[in-house]
């Protein structure tokens, strides 16, 4: 029928589930669904034999239709078509007419094998439903994805208006055929994409590809304004890139044209840099740096890895072959704890299943463990617990040594040698606490700085800009720049940390009691009602915790 009716006619096969017949075996490979044909002519007419349908098509021809439809599609980007569809009742209509209206992908391909393969629907757009008054058109923009699998040649867009029936057959009003390659229908102009592309679209197709109408010009007369990073309200995610307009309209900071999100470190100020050859931080030892059996641990840092080749370290205390804890990222990006038993003879090191570290971006990175406690360990990143497992389950506690603490690297054998395992990126905010943190401590804690807790070993910021020191916000552990640790500026997408400014009004008054009184009493309260706050701005005593304690500072910051 397809071949006989070229121009006028086409057939859409619905399908029901079948998975013993070859031919639906064979359509289920093409589809990855198994389905069987069942033939209806005009939605109406059960129609087997399929040589029942010219007849009926025929007879059909003769009926007079005051539908009027036309099918068109502009492209987007890539396989990102508008579908434009215009549906008119012409004016000689004795009355107004409700329709649905239906656009859907069918590829028109006969494969020489099997011989029982045959191709067809392959998507479809949402339908509509609207009423039509006698002389009015009707223009609709739709959205649809072509399959990249597909050969275009074959593909057509098949679009018809039927009777809104909600249940079981409707008549069909009108179809229409658009064939390879496309056209567009009516009056198109330049469309800024969210991509920083320009596409020759509808308004209405325009408005639903995200982009930004330039008026009926061509593309080549507009110069389209390019994406950028912008920073978005805490429940809406942290960073993504769009255009400004958009930024803007979302109540986000634009960052610039072109700025990327990953450029955006997790807290405004400063981060080093390291070229994956030569650079660290270098900690002198001391004895709080240092853990035994039975000691608690939480390491956190925010990374952002600029490729993945080989074990690189994070944080790592003592030597390579004496290692007294070590957190670093192996080949894949997944996350590594390790550490030597005391009695120098083993390796104990824990490793994340599957989930590792984002390339190119940030991610915050942390672990707790109790040493010697092999079931006590738990791996974080971006403030969610990820599985892992212990190669050797430890059995002791670790090797005491009184080697140097180095960031970004590790501290070889031989003391004379060059540092090995250098961290290949950004790291920021790397810190030390001699307690066990639980998993919503460090989620709220990771867009904040700290200043100080009993339970906080060492802090080190990162933030200094300049120079060759690393200061600790405790005051007992600085570190120095080592060969080509560098300092690289950083903006931030984090929630606003004014402490005691609970409402987020910006300012410091007695309209931050009731927001501080249910902080409080939890964090999951607080930022419900409070979403585009921080909950750790009631951390008023700044110990990383928002508890009783800080009453009296959020007081002392109430009389100014």
């Amino acid at each position: 029928m397809i071949d006989a009716y070229p121009n006028s006619f086409a057939v859409i096969e619905h399908h029901f589930i079948d998975n013993e017949t070859p031919w639906g075996l064979a359509r289920a490979n093409y589809y990855q669904v198994i389905y069987v044909p069942w033939f209806m002519h005009d939605g109406l007419v059960e129609t087997w034999p399929i040589e029942t349908y010219e007849s009926l098509f025929l007879a059909r021809q003769q009926v007079t239709t005051p539908v009027v439809m036309e099918v068109g599609a502009a492209l987007i980007e890539g396989h990102t078509y508008e579908v434009q569809l215009r549906t008119s009742l012409e004016p000689s209509a004795p009355e107004p007419l409700a329709v649905r209206t239906y656009a859907v992908l069918v590829e028109d391909y006969y494969p020489a094998y099997p011989s029982y393969s045959r191709n067809g629907f392959r998507t479809a757009t949402d339908t509509a439903d609207f009423t039509l008054a006698p002389g009015e058109s009707r223009f609709e923009a739709r959205i649809i994805e072509l399959p990249g699998d597909a050969n275009v040649e074959n593909l057509r867009i098949i679009a018809w208006a039927q009777m809104p029936e909600p249940l079981g057959p409707a008549e069909v009003y009108q179809a229409a055929k658009a064939v390879w390659p496309f056209g567009a229908l009516g009056e198109a102009g330049a469309c800024c994409l969210p991509s920083g592309g320009c596409a020759m679209l509808s308004a209405a197709g325009c408005v639903l590809a995200g982009g930004l109408q330039q008026g009926l010009v061509d593309c080549a007369a507009v110069q389209c304004p390019q994406p950028g990073a912008c920073c978005l309200a805490p429940e809406q995610g942290l960073c993504q890139e769009m255009l400004a307009a958009h930024c803007t309209a979302l109540a986000g900071t634009f960052h610039g044209e072109n700025s990327p999100c990953e450029d955006l470190g997790p807290l405004a100020g400063h981060a080093l840099h390291f070229d994956g050859v030569a650079g660290a931080v270098q900690v002198p030892h001391a004895p709080a740096l240092s853990f035994a059996a039975g000691q608690a641990l939480t390491l956190e840092a925010w990374v952002r890895p600029d490729f993945f080749d080989d074990v690189r370290m994070i944080l790592a205390k003592d030597a390579d072959g004496l290692t007294n804890y070590s957190f670093r990222v192996d080949e894949v990006g997944k996350l590594q704890f390790y550490y030597r038993d005391a009695a120098n003879t083993t390796w104990f090191m824990y490793a994340t299943s599957t989930a590792a570290v984002a390339l190119g971006q940030w991610s915050h990175v942390a672990v707790t463990h109790v040493f010697g406690a092999g079931e006590n360990i738990r791996l974080y990143i971006n403030g969610q617990p990820v599985a892992g497992e212990w190669t050797t389950p430890p059995s002791d506690g670790p090797y005491q040594g009184t080697g140097d603490l180095l960031i970004g690297a590790g501290l070889p054998d031989n003391l004379g040698d060059p540092l090995i395992r250098v961290f290949p990126g950004e790291i920021d905010e790397a810190r030390i606490w001699n307690v066990v943190r639980s998993g919503s401590e460090i989620s709220a804690n990771m867009t904040v700085h700290v200043s100080s807790s009993p339970d906080l070993v060492a802090c080190w910021r990162l933030d200094e800009g300049h120079g060759t020191s690393a200061g600790d916000q405790t005051g007992a552990h600085d570190g120095t720049l080592l060969a080509d640790a560098a300092w690289i500026a950083l903006d931030a997408c984090a929630p606003p940390t004014q402490l005691g400014d609970l409402n987020c009004d910006g300012v410091v008054d007695f309209e931050d009691i009731n927001a501080f009184v249910l902080a409080l009493g939890g964090q999951g309260p607080y930022e419900a009602q409070y979403p585009m706050c921080q909950w750790l701005n009631a951390d008023c005593n700044g110990d990383g915790s928002v508890n009783f304690d800080d009453i009296n500072a959020f007081v002392a910051l109430l009389g100014g």
